[in-house]
C-alpha cells in the first residue's frame, strides 16, 4: 500500500451497521474521499492520509528518531530457555 489510512470514527456517515448505506458525503477540501473494504466478516471504512512521499518521509524521521531495544533486552524467556527476538524492539 502506497499509502497510510485511518479508519472511519463511529458515528459519521457510511459505518457498516447493516442495513443501507447512506450516501456518501463529500470530503473536505484537501481531504481524501472515505473508502471501503468488504468481505465475508469484514467492514472496513477508511481514508487516506498521507501520499507516499511524505508518509516515507516520516517512517525515515522516526527510524531515525525512535531508539530500540539492544542485547539482553532483546530475549525473551520461555518455558526456562532464552529467545533471541528476530525483530527491532522498542
Amino acid at each position: 500500500m502506497d499509502k497510510y489510512v485511518v479508519k472511519r470514527p463511529p458515528g459519521e456517515t457510511g459505518g457498516g451497521g447493516g442495513g443501507k448505506r447512506p450516501r456518501a458525503e463529500e470530503p473536505a477540501s484537501g481531504q481524501s474521499p472515505w473508502q471501503e473494504i468488504r468481505a465475508e466478516g469484514l467492514s472496513c471504512d477508511y481514508r487516506l492520509l498521507f501520499g507516499k512521499a511524505e508518509a516515507d518521509e516520516i517512517f525515515q524521521q522516526l527510524e531515525e528518531e525512535v531508539e530500540y531495544f539492544e542485547g539482553d533486552m532483546t530475549k525473551l524467556h520461555v518455558f526456562g530457555k532464552w529467545h533471541d527476538i528476530p525483530r527491532k524492539q522498542i
